[in-house]
């Protein structure tokens, strides 16, 4: 157990040699994974895993997800791009994915949180309403 923990923290330590300036950078990735190659470390597999695990949390962590019905203009990127910059403190590259299933609105996920300003959404916040004030 507690050369897993130590293969884990390992693994993070070589994700944060891969960030420079809020990014991920490829070419640090890859002269890491060839230095584990020339030399691998106890618990090889367990290392690569973590270090995968990673670095996709790193990725999911500074890039936002938009989903959106329609076409998502120019204004309202940059309005979210603001808003996530106030709220993480960091840019965020939006990377727009249009959903047929949504009627309006969009749908936005910055790593494990979930922002969304859908039709869907809103017909649901006001049917709460109204069930809360008849009863």
């Amino acid at each position: 157990m507690a050369k897993s923990v130590r293969s884990k923290k390992f693994a993070r330590q070589l994700s944060a040699m891969c960030i420079e300036e809020d990014q991920v950078v490829p070419e640090r990735v890859s002269a890491v994974l060839q230095a584990l190659d020339k030399k691998p470390p106890r618990e090889y597999k367990t290392v690569l895993r973590a270090f995968r695990n990673y670095l996709r949390e790193e990725v999911a962590m500074r890039e936002a997800v938009v989903e959106h019905a329609g076409p998502l203009e120019e204004a309202a990127q940059k309005q979210l791009s603001d808003f996530f910059r106030q709220t993480y403190g960091r840019s965020i590259t939006i990377v727009p994915k249009e959903n047929k299933e949504l009627l309006a609105g969009f749908r936005a996920r910055v790593g494990c949180d979930t922002y969304e300003y859908s039709a869907r959404q809103q017909l649901e916040k006001l049917s709460r309403q109204v069930a809360a004030q008849t009863i």
